[in-house]
């Protein structure tokens, strides 16, 4: 019988390099039910990318998913991670982008 927690991953003022959002525990897995982007710079729409790395390569879930100024988007369509997979998100403006993801965390 698996064992889960729902557990919020926040990041403020997400990077144009990418930042981690969350990285899977070694020995869990988890699923991703939905992620909102928050813009918080009022003068222009800006965009993110998300990504799943597994260590070696970076794999895209969303590319240039716009976020309007003042405005929010959510993405609410359940990404699956395997143990040490990391969920990263990448601005196109620094320090301009909030983000929280919630995610159910188990071990199998």
């Amino acid at each position: 019988m698996a064992i889960g927690s729902f557990k919020n991953a926040k990041v403020s003022g997400a990077t144009t390099t990418g930042t981690s959002l969350y990285t899977v525990p070694s020995g869990k897995e988890s699923v991703v039910h939905s992620i909102y982007v928050t813009n918080r710079y009022n003068l222009e729409d800006l965009y993110v990318n998300i990504t799943i790395s597994d260590g070696v390569d970076e794999f895209y879930v969303a590319y240039l998913y716009p976020v309007q100024a003042n405005l929010g988007a959510t993405w609410e369509r359940p990404i699956n991670l395997q143990a040490d997979e990391v969920l990263k998100v990448t601005a196109s403006r620094a320090d301009s982008i909030d983000v929280v993801a919630s995610v159910l965390e188990f071990t199998p």
